[in-house]
């Protein structure tokens, strides 16, 4: 255990117990008592880690916050290609500086990474990309992992687990959370599970329950994607906390729940019933507009470049 780590300086970026880690294997470190505070790419144990693997590590009764710019984690500020297993922070996570800073509970951005048995269960606070485990990234899997944690999000993309996908393929496997989001009532929509999916992506939960305070299971919008598939396999929400399954969906998004096709870009816009015993489920615009089951909004009608919002009351997966 390494305990009473501080850095107040903003004009370091990569800080942590490693500033950079490149095909490094750190395991058995536990951090305790720190305060970290630089400009950008901040973790307890690390900044940065590429091509490494961390194992059995924790930061706990610490804060990490950034000065000037982004990237910011309870244990590390940003993986790439990188193996995360059976390790958590409760550290608190601050990044109020600008728009888009992503800080995560336990990573701040990850790329192509593995994030296995881990959680995070400190307050992340934050504007865009806040996400109880990670901030935001691309390509990874992220197993068996969960959040216990607060997320204050004060604009867009609060995430349960992970703020934001920006691109690439996302898998989540038997992860679930308890954690409580707290957001902008102007954005409340921009939050759930995963805060939101903003690059052409392939986002899967497998065996994935909500049990916390979210407003949804996933947002899927804002995105100058052309593709962004999400496929919900067994998953669950605690009706007493969330209102939706799934808060948001763009004209270019396909949601597909258990294998069953359920909204296509390439098809009109149905407003589907959920099925017997169960509230509707409606698509609306953000336009003043009224719709019941059945009703058809005509592809390349003006409404297909206005947002749409996918409501599951009362709906479990």
């Amino acid at each position: 255990t390494i305990e009473g780590i501080n850095l107040n300086d903003s004009t370091v970026s990569g800080a942590g117990l490693f500033g950079v880690l490149n095909k490094a294997r750190i395991k058995n470190v536990s951090i305790k008592s720190f305060d970290l505070k630089a400009s950008d790419t901040i973790g307890g144990l690390a900044g940065v880690a590429y091509n490494s693997t961390i194992d059995n590590c924790f930061t706990v009764d610490g804060s990490v916050e950034v000065l000037v710019r982004q990237r910011v984690g309870g244990l590390i500020g940003l993986v790439d290609n990188t193996s995360i297993l059976d390790c958590y922070s409760n550290a608190e996570v601050t990044a109020t500086v600008s728009d888009w800073v992503d800080p995560g509970g336990l990573v701040g951005i990850a790329y192509n990474s593995i994030i296995e048995r881990c959680f995070a269960s400190g307050v992340v606070t934050g504007k865009h990309a806040c996400g109880g485990l990670i901030g935001a990234g691309w390509g990874n899997v992220v197993n068996n992992c969960y959040t216990t944690g607060v997320i204050n999000c004060s604009i867009a993309y609060a995430g349960l687990l992970m703020g934001a996908a920006t691109s690439g393929d996302n898998s989540f496997n038997n992860c679930y959370s308890t954690a409580t989001l707290n957001v902008n009532a102007a954005y409340a929509h921009y939050s759930g599970f995963l805060g939101g999916a903003i690059g052409n992506s392939v986002i899967t939960f497998n065996n994935c329950s909500v049990l916390g305070d979210g407003n949804g299971f996933v947002f899927a919008g804002y995105s100058n994607a052309s593709s962004v598939i999400i496929n919900l396999n067994n998953c669950s929400y605690s009706q007493s906390y969330v209102d939706n399954a799934v808060s948001l969906i763009y004209p270019n998004y396909t949601l597909v729940e258990n294998g069953t096709h359920v909204v296509d870009p390439t098809e009109n816009f149905v407003v589907y019933s959920s099925g017997i015993d169960k509230e509707p489920l409606f698509c609306v615009s953000y336009v003043d507009v009224d719709l019941s089951e059945g009703d058809i909004i005509q592809e390349g009608s003006l409404y297909k470049y206005i947002l749409y919002i996918l409501y599951f009351y009362q709906y479990s997966f």
